[in-house]
């Protein structure tokens, strides 16, 4: 489970210092409805943050860490909207809490599968 923590530290630490250093971001739900060329990108970004989850996620279960019925593809998708809606509230509230908890739940709901108490 280190990995995928430590995966979703660095990318809290990195959005909230942008999060601090811009006074908060706005929302922009309408970006998927935007250009082509954006959601396209948008689409690559999230496929290539799913595939690296769900390495991570495999890795687990070939260490046998993760128990084998653990739908990777899932969980790695659970674990990418946690961050996203937490990121969003985190927007739209101007509070980073949003995007502290939000991943943080998704880490406990991940640790219903593991096969060890020694990760954390």
């Amino acid at each position: 489970m280190r990995p995928v923590h430590g995966a979703i530290v660095q990318i809290q630490k990195v959005r909230t210092t942008q999060f601090a250093q811009e006074g908060g971001v706005q929302a922009r739900p309408d970006v998927c409805l935007g250009p082509v060329d954006v959601r396209d990108d948008l689409t690559r970004v999230l496929a290539e943050w799913r595939d690296i989850f769900r390495a991570g996620l495999e890795r687990m279960q070939y260490d046998g860490r993760l128990d084998a019925s653990a739908d990777s593809a899932r969980l790695a998708h659970m674990l990418i909207a946690a961050y996203q809606g937490g990121s969003l509230l985190a927007q739209i509230a101007h509070d980073v809490a949003p995007l502290r908890d939000a991943p943080y739940a998704a880490v406990e709901h991940l640790r219903a599968y593991t096969t060890s108490d020694d990760i954390a």
